[in-house]
């Protein structure tokens, strides 16, 4: 809507660069000429990518942990599927006689797939990165540079494998079959082999690629086409638009489809998005019903099916950008700067806080960049990188890039003994920036297992008469599962969330419906609120298959338990009455304010500011 404005704004001014007409930049533009003094303004303006990568590496970072932890017994046997599909808060209408057909087979492949396309999505990025690199054409490497590149790949993929040897017996099961210093060797001869293979592959690909004949044509196997085909968004991404819709079209889990596919539209080019937008525009002019409606609300090129319009010509003067690096000794400076900070860290842990003293890298990273910026010259050639900034913006939009990538890979940093020392210190460093960025979740649903009982919440109200109301407010009642289910309600979630004994918000949910019993019924206070847990378990998909479909409402009666696990006194309880403004408002009768509990609020920051106090005493005595 923004650009729309801003298009009518240039057109009435007539320094728009109109699609259509070459003399006047056909859309993507015009430099300042006698003509147009101040030049013609393109259509759609280039923007920096950078946003649009870290939104790739987000979603790619969602897909891979949320793999990587679902680790257990039931996603290696391939029955997550059916196990998440029979839970009642979530299906959209009844699977199990589906599930009696397709639990053991079908399910479980498609289980299998989705588990370890989750688990290598990450490749896609691979993809992506070589693709751009073969795009630029970049000269190649000196003989030294290019050694040293191959060395540190080396180092890298070694360092690697040998954490992953050591850190072993951490995370081995105990087995019969090996010990953990034959698993061990186990691991690290596959791991050579593995990158003896890869590096192999990597140079056949790119000096000889494979040229087998499938149906009489030759078919060029290169980097190229595996950057495009294993390791393409053709693949990764259709996996995921596929799997993203049986989960919308069979599973009732609220906005996380819809976002998920939504991020995917970051993996493709502006050009592609708008070409694919185009075809399918004019194709809807086509229409029987809405082509002439479509003809008269979409642009002329649509209608005509002609290219989209093009984007900001890189030639303008406004996109021309000092595209000189900064001196090398300055990045050599910022790595000894680092490394100095983690030895006084590491050597002075009583008297230096760590966020302390992350507090000094912005400024000494201004003070960087201003010593180090290379003066621009005027008759310095035009970069042959479209640079979005200049040398100073290069070093910023970077450094914001590399510390939110540290940030989230240190926060979803495994909760293992081999990285407890720095795992937690480093979280508190960073939780203020992810809490800032919405990036914070740990993306475990469904992990390592998902849950194979069905737990609903009973909330039962007894009145001043003695007598007990069941309120059926999760889906155990009929009348609160409609088949199919196509709204999302949030309570369902709640209720699950709610049903550990544990969970601090439970009183508060028992003191709710106090006050809305009293809401409903004339002021008449309750006697107190129970809430239980009701439970049954998911019979297996053997069974399933060997019986047939069950029913869940027969499956709770017959198998289903429930335990207390809440209770309120609606007369003591703080915020279990009804206040005298909501009565007056509903026109309830009052009642005595010395019978009304409230809240202290100002209680959490007392506590707060109690910690702080605490902190520092203690911090100085260590002084």
């Amino acid at each position: 809507v923004d650009n729309w404005l801003r298009c009518r704004r240039l057109r009435r001014a007539g320094r728009l660069s109109e699609p259509g007409d070459p003399a006047r930049g056909d859309g993507a533009g015009l430099a300042p000429s006698e003509l147009h003094p101040r030049g013609l303004e393109a259509v759609y303006r280039r923007i920096p990518i950078w946003p649009r990568r870290l939104l790739m590496l987000q979603l790619a970072t969602i897909y891979t942990t949320t793999g990587i932890v679902k680790n257990g017994e039931i996603w290696r046997r391939g029955d997550a599927l059916y196990y998440a599909l029979n839970l009642d808060h979530f299906y959209r209408f009844y699977p199990q006689r589906l599930s009696a057909l397709l639990g053991t087979n079908l399910f479980r492949l498609m289980t299998w797939v989705t588990h370890w396309w989750e688990v290598f999505f990450a490749v896609v990025l691979i993809g992506v990165a070589l693709r751009w690199g073969h795009g630029q054409r970049f000269a190649p490497l000196p003989a030294r540079a290019r050694w040293l590149a191959r060395a540190l790949w080396i180092t890298l993929f070694a360092t690697a494998g040998a954490i992953v040897v050591y850190t072993l017996p951490v995370h081995m099961l105990p087995s019969s079959r090996w010990t953990a210093a034959q698993a061990q060797q186990a691991w690290g001869a596959a791991w050579l082999a593995g990158m003896l293979v890869g590096g192999y592959l990597v140079h056949r690909l790119r000096r000889r690629p494979f040229t087998p004949r499938v149906r009489g044509r030759e078919l060029r196997i290169d980097d190229q086409w595996v950057a495009s085909w294993l390791l393409g968004r053709r693949v990764w991404l259709t996996l995921g638009i596929v799997f993203q819709l049986h989960l919308m079209i069979l599973m009732n889990i609220g906005m996380f489809q819809p976002v998920m596919i939504a991020a995917t539209i970051a993996f493709l080019s502006p050009r592609e998005v708008a070409g694919a937008l185009t075809r399918v525009g004019h194709r809807l002019t086509r229409a029987p019903l809405l082509g002439p409606l479509c003809a008269r609300a979409l642009p002329q090129h649509v209608v005509e099916g002609r290219s989209p319009i093009p984007p900001e010509d890189l030639a303008l003067p406004r996109l021309r950008r000092d595209g000189r690096p900064l001196p090398a000794w300055s990045l050599w400076a910022t790595l000894a700067a680092v490394v100095v900070m983690t030895y006084v860290y590491r050597h002075h842990r009583g008297a230096l806080d760590l966020r302390e003293a992350t507090l000094w890298i912005p400024p000494a990273l201004a003070l960087l960049v201003v010593v180090t910026r290379p003066r621009q010259r005027r008759d310095a050639p035009t970069s042959r990188v479209a640079w979005a900034y200049g040398p100073i913006g290069r070093v910023l939009a970077g450094s914001l890039i590399y510390g939110h990538v540290a940030a989230v890979a240190l926060w979803l940093l495994p909760d293992k003994q081999c990285v407890s020392s720095f795992r937690e210190p480093m979280r508190r460093v960073f939780q203020p920036w992810l809490a800032g960025t919405a990036t914070i979740q740990n993306w475990s649903m469904f992990a390592p297992d998902p849950p194979q009982r069905n737990v609903f919440l009973r909330v039962l109200v007894r009145d001043q008469s003695g007598e007990s109301w069941d309120l059926r407010t999760d889906v155990y009642a009929p009348e609160q599962k409609p088949i199919p289910w196509i709204w999302n309600d949030r309570m369902r979630k709640m209720h699950r969330r709610m049903s550990n004994r544990s969970n601090k918000f439970l009183r508060w949910y028992a003191r709710y419906h106090c006050r809305r019993w009293a809401l409903e019924h004339g002021g008449e206070q309750p006697r107190d609120v129970e809430i239980y847990r009701v439970t049954y378990r998911v019979p297996p998909p053997e069974e399933v298959r060997r019986d047939g479909p069950y029913v869940p409402e027969d499956r709770l009666k017959t198998h289903g338990g429930e335990v207390r696990i809440a209770r309120s006194d609606c007369a003591k309880d703080i915020r279990g009455q009804l206040d005298n403004t909501i009565r007056a408002r509903h026109g309830l009768p009052l009642i005595p304010e010395d019978r009304v509990r409230v809240w202290r609020k100002g209680r959490r920051e007392q506590w707060a500011r109690a910690r702080k106090r605490s902190a520092r005493e203690a911090s100085a005595r260590r002084r």
